[in-house]
């Protein structure tokens, strides 16, 4: 039972690292991407937007620590002004791009209305 357990934890572990691997996209995809997402106009005249969000983290105790994350977002907009999510991505401090396929939390999709 304890190797069992052992196991799917390992198993689980390789599973998540591969796949948040798996979803690594270039900064000529990004681009390509957010160019094709502002030509987009929908059928109903919606139009997408992008957005673009950079955190800083610092070290209090360390002055020349400091690490920034880009976050792009896509929005969806409707005529009535109603955003909805459409792609998001990150560009992490190691220069890593990774889209994220679960929805973020409501303080940050509030931040840039």
């Amino acid at each position: 039972m304890k190797f069992a357990l052992i196991l799917y934890f390992v198993i689980k572990t390789f599973t998540a690292l591969n796949s948040y691997r798996s979803y690594q996209i270039s900064m000529e995809e990004l681009e390509a991407i957010c160019a094709a997402a502002a030509k987009w106009t929908g059928t109903k005249g919606a139009t997408r937007k992008l957005v673009v969000s950079e955190y800083v983290d610092r070290d209090p105790y360390d002055p020349t620590y400091e690490e920034r994350t880009v976050h792009y977002a896509i929005y969806e907009v409707a005529l009535s002004g109603k955003r909805v999510i459409y792609r998001h991505f990150l560009l992490l401090p190691t220069g890593a791009i990774v889209e994220i396929f679960e929805k973020l939390p409501v303080e940050l999709t509030n931040i840039n209305k």
